[in-house]
């Protein structure tokens, strides 16, 4: 069972995502982009939100700090956008994933997958926006000593030796399955999966000040 804490920062994550994507799309109102505007809330609106709270609860934990601190100010506190960051990405890898050239998904919990309700032209606008709005966020935070930090993690943990590279060993198994293992299965689902939870554990690390070697990250 999860904590009671659980659902209070799910809506907090949900509620933040949701007030950052209204002022994002505030600048162009132009109803050509209604559509397009729809499918991006569509891919980041179903997720259980694992990472980004498990990244805002420890954040909490190690900097003594309420969750009502990070919601007296105007700004968006920098461990929320962290969040959101985090939400960015993890949407992104996975419309990625549900694409037919990737997995072929057409539901993702019950639902019509991106590519499958808005169209794959509209698939590939989302995954490139979310994508690039994940660093976009992240170059938003104040300190500017851990955004740096972060900024190298997040190319490693989404880049060849990060998630594409798994996902690469899992298409090649997908037509090589004489070449699967129990064994390499299970590595490549939980190492697809790991780098981006090990890159939630790296945020709230750095923007929490807590001391840590982080040398092995």
């Amino acid at each position: 069972m999860l904590p009671s804490w659980y659902s209070e920062y799910k809506q907090k994550i949900e509620d933040s995502i949701k007030k950052y994507l209204d002022n994002y799309f505030l600048e162009n109102k132009n109803e050509v982009l209604n559509s397009f505007k729809e499918s991006v809330y569509y891919s980041v609106k179903w997720w259980k939100r694992i990472r980004s709270i498990l990244a805002l609860e420890f954040y909490l934990l190690f900097s003594n700090k309420k969750i009502e601190d990070l919601f007296l100010e105007k700004d968006i506190h920098d461990i929320i956008k962290f969040c959101i960051a985090l939400e960015f990405l993890h949407s992104y890898s996975l419309v990625h994933d549900d694409l037919p050239a990737m997995d072929n998904d057409d539901y993702r919990r019950w639902e019509l997958t991106t590519w499958k309700k808005y169209g794959e032209a509209n698939w590939v606008l989302v995954w490139d926006l979310l994508n690039s709005l994940a660093f976009e966020i992240l170059g938003e935070l104040k300190n500017q000593i851990v955004w740096l930090e972060l900024i190298k993690k997040f190319w490693k943990s989404v880049g060849l030796y990060g998630m594409i590279w798994w996902q690469v060993l899992d298409l090649h198994f997908e037509k090589n399955n004489k070449d699967l293992t129990l064994e390499k299965l299970v590595e490549v689902h939980n190492k697809k999966t790991g780098a981006l939870i090990e890159f939630s554990v790296f945020g709230w690390i750095l923007l929490s000040g807590f001391k840590w070697s982080l040398e092995k990250y």
